[in-house]
């Protein structure tokens, strides 16, 4: 017979176990009468597994956000953690009201409101998918340790379609302005995004992963992880006309890596070349255009330029020193650039794909020639 026990401020269970040995569990209950109903499912779930007898979602204890933190805490890949990529699941699940649902009580259109209200919020169809693919990979690997029992009820909602995106990219002139206005310790990383290394395989390759003699990088570490993000480690060919950036980071860049920080250590993942990649484009002057504002009233207009203009409402009648005008004019407009819809991320999807093989492709593919923008060109 289970029996409950105080444990600090909360309850302990003591019951035998499916292999026929004591336990002493501590109990997530508030009260009493929730700490013996507890103890009962674990004694009962016990008893059922020394009989080898199926079990039922009627056995389980405890909530979802407990289940989803057992996950993030036994099972969830590091990089996932560390990447920020299960912050839609505290948000929405752990540290939402759904969280406190107990698991008896779980049902499939529990999850598919969850779904259609992220959705309804504005969320895309991708960060649908993903949400709905961490809380399937939960409830999956929760039936293998033994913490769900019954069918995956993520398994019954379907996936979002997500439209197929058209990636931006930069014709071979404007990469060359655009490498102009890039600092000049970012310059070499920003030319060699072309190769289809994602960011952190960028700030993680190594000289050693370069073969001159053959034309080939490996591309086997991403970040701090000793994998990819793929978990596959590829050898791609070295384009001939990013060959020169490639022997001058060999020869110039300190340290063991080919696109170090000034002081030759690796850059950190928080590093933002979206920021850099923005301003570089603004002051090279591949824009969607300006928008002109007037401090003063809020007065906007849209132009192909950033040519000065004049607000029509704020008539400014003196030159600044107290001097009256001969003719007056507005107060001049402030032109602020409209980025053009590109990320340091695309850069990688060059829009030949003769020029670059994609990862997935065959890598015994001869690569043709790129652009030929040189060390001198962005100087």
């Amino acid at each position: 017979m289970a029996r409950i026990e105080r444990h600090g401020h909360s309850w302990r269970a003591v019951y035998i176990g499916a292999d026929g040995r004591r336990e002493r569990e501590v109990l997530p209950a508030h009260t009493k009468a929730e700490a013996r109903e507890m103890a009962a499912k674990l004694e009962r779930r016990a008893w059922l597994q020394r009989r080898g007898l199926e079990l039922g979602p009627e056995e389980l204890t405890g909530t979802l956000a407990e289940l989803c933190s057992w996950w993030l805490e036994k099972r969830c890949p590091e990089a996932s953690r560390k990447g920020g990529a299960v912050a839609g699941l505290v948000k929405h699940v752990i540290h939402a009201p759904l969280g406190a649902t107990p698991l008896t009580r779980l049902r499939a259109h529990h999850f598919d409101d969850l779904l259609h209200e992220r959705e309804a919020a504005g969320a895309a169809p991708a960060t649908v998918n993903n949400l709905r693919a961490q809380l399937r990979t939960v409830f999956s690997k929760a039936k293998k340790a033994g913490q769900w029992f019954g069918d995956n009820p993520l398994d019954s909602i379907e996936r979002r379609k997500v439209p197929k995106r058209a990636y931006r990219t930069l014709s071979p002139v404007q990469i060359g302005r655009m490498l102009a206005e890039v600092p000049e310790d970012w310059r070499p990383l920003f030319a060699c995004a072309a190769l289809g290394l994602r960011k952190g395989e960028l700030f993680a390759l190594r000289k050693s992963d370069v073969d001159l003699a053959r034309g080939t990088i490996t591309v086997a570490r991403s970040h701090d992880r000793d994998s990819t993000k793929g978990g596959v480690a590829a050898v791609l060919p070295l384009p001939s006309a990013l060959r020169p950036w490639i022997e001058h980071q060999l020869e110039h860049a300190p340290g063991p890596l080919v696109f170090p920080a000034p002081d030759g250590s690796q850059r950190k993942r928080e590093a933002d070349p979206q920021k850099i990649l923005r301003h570089a484009l603004a002051r090279a002057g591949i824009v969607d255009g300006y928008e002109h504002r007037c401090r003063w009233c809020g007065h906007k207009e849209r132009a192909s330029d950033a040519e000065p203009r004049f607000c029509p409402t704020c008539r400014k009648t003196t030159d600044g020193c107290g001097r009256r005008l001969a003719e007056p004019r507005g107060r001049r407009l402030w032109p602020v650039a409209l980025h053009i819809p590109i990320r340091f991320h695309d850069l990688r999807h060059y829009p030949d794909r003769r020029i670059i093989p994609h990862r997935h492709r065959s890598a015994a593919r001869v690569p043709g020639q790129l652009p030929k923008w040189r060390l001198a060109d962005a100087a």
